[in-house]
């Protein structure tokens, strides 16, 4: 049989209402009566049921995240960073993931909806997805995550000035012909990789150049997707020798799909990924990269939903944090002679 909030009551002495309130935080109760309750608790093995407070507060000390695919690495700092901050305001963090689909998303979204969750962080998968705006209007606080949603709180990463800086860092080292691979999936005008191909794409066009390889995956950023990219490249390469892969993932699947092919990298083809995760750094070949303030992102995200949960933040006046990204240069892209 279950431990009820009776029995702590008839243990400590005290009523089931303060039972209730030293519990749920929302009335003030006697610090002598609050230990008494803590102590009896604990000799029972009572544990407050977070579902049940939900319904009485119309929001639990939970909050959700939703990214787009648990198994791509460059999550893992900003899912720890957030759990940090909601440990630290005595929230619970559930995370999921879309499989970069929007009717995936949508489905979770109603999920945290129906379990009454404080807030959620969301990696949308199409920033222009209506049912961003039907969770705005519930009231429930949101941040988009990793993407621009001008109609409301995000926190994303300067991807112009991402493909930019790989793009003038490749020309200075002496390349000419210069490639793109980016990630396949929905796609829309405030997504990373289309802002990420535009910088780049501007780099070349000041040295009055343009792109001699460009590929879309078809759906995701896997090794394997990586592989097929290469091998698309080395049928159509025309003397591209340097290829910019926006997703470690896909970087390493193409790089070692080339060094089977006998290409040796970067001396013959040069490679730049995105994200900066750990097998980035690890690898065999180690990756040069773009890097993404993954932290920052998870603390600054983490705060702004908290503060439109707390009500400190103006409901009208959106909070809309863009972050530098920097590049992290190892060995997988050297200078071109000539």
């Amino acid at each position: 049989m279950s431990i009820t909030t009776k029995d702590v009551a008839l243990k400590a002495g005290v009523s089931s209402i303060t039972v209730s309130r030293t519990f749920s935080g929302t009335h003030t109760v006697a610090e002598e009566t609050r230990q008494k309750v803590i102590q009896a608790a604990q000799e029972l093995g009572y544990v407050p049921n977070l579902l049940a407070r939900g319904l009485v507060q119309r929001r639990s000390p939970v909050i959700g995240l939703i990214v787009q695919d648990l198994a791509n690495l460059f999550y893992g700092t900003f899912i720890e960073t957030v759990q940090d901050v909601a440990q630290q305001r005595d929230h619970m963090l559930i995370v999921s993931q879309s499989h970069n689909k929007v009717n995936t998303e949508f489905a979770q979204i109603n999920q945290l909806r129906q379990l009454q969750v404080s807030g959620s962080l969301i990696a949308a998968v199409d920033s222009d997805a209506s049912h961003l705006r039907v969770l705005k209007k519930s009231g429930m606080p949101m941040v988009v995550i990793f993407g621009r949603w001008e109609e409301g709180d995000y926190v994303a990463v300067d991807d112009f000035a991402a493909g930019q800086i790989v793009g003038k860092h490749l020309l200075d080292q002496g390349h000419h012909r210069l490639g793109w691979v980016m990630p396949g999936g929905l796609d829309s005008l405030g997504s990373g990789r289309q802002q990420c191909r535009q910088g780049f794409e501007a780099a070349l066009a000041e040295r009055g150049l343009e792109a001699g390889f460009s590929l879309t995956t078809e759906s995701g950023i896997t090794t394997s997707e990586g592989r097929e990219a290469a091998e698309d490249f080395l049928r159509q390469r025309n003397d591209v020798s340097a290829v910019f892969v926006r997703a470690d993932r896909l970087a390493l699947g193409f790089i070692h799909r080339l060094l089977e092919a006998g290409v040796r990298v970067p001396e013959e083809v040069a490679v730049i990924g995105y994200g900066d995760t750990h097998r980035a750094s690890i690898d065999g070949q180690p990756l040069t990269t773009v890097a993404v303030p993954k932290r920052e992102a998870g603390r600054r995200a983490a705060e702004i939903l908290f503060s439109r949960i707390e009500g400190a933040a103006s409901e009208q006046e959106s909070q809309q944090i863009l972050l530098d990204p920097s590049l992290i240069i190892r060995k997988t892209c050297g200078a071109k002679d000539g």
